[in-house]
């Protein structure tokens, strides 16, 4: 997943992003370190939250707008 890459360009830090999923942010680290994985509930928030389509963190190509 490209989760820190997105979060980065969204000017977000991991506590950030973290508080607004409503976890932690050794979570995200986790994510981000390709230690844990995520739902697709918690895939669409955190792309909801990027404002990016979710397909894009999983190095997917968008087919739609």
């Amino acid at each position: 997943m490209r989760l820190r890459e997105y979060r980065l360009k969204a000017n977000l830090t991991q506590q950030q992003l973290a508080s607004k999923l409503g976890c932690s942010k050794a979570f995200i680290s986790q994510v981000e370190n390709h230690k844990k994985e995520v739902s697709v509930k918690l895939l669409v928030h955190i792309a909801t939250i990027l404002d990016i389509c979710p397909c894009v963190l999983l190095n997917f190509r968008c087919t739609h707008n």
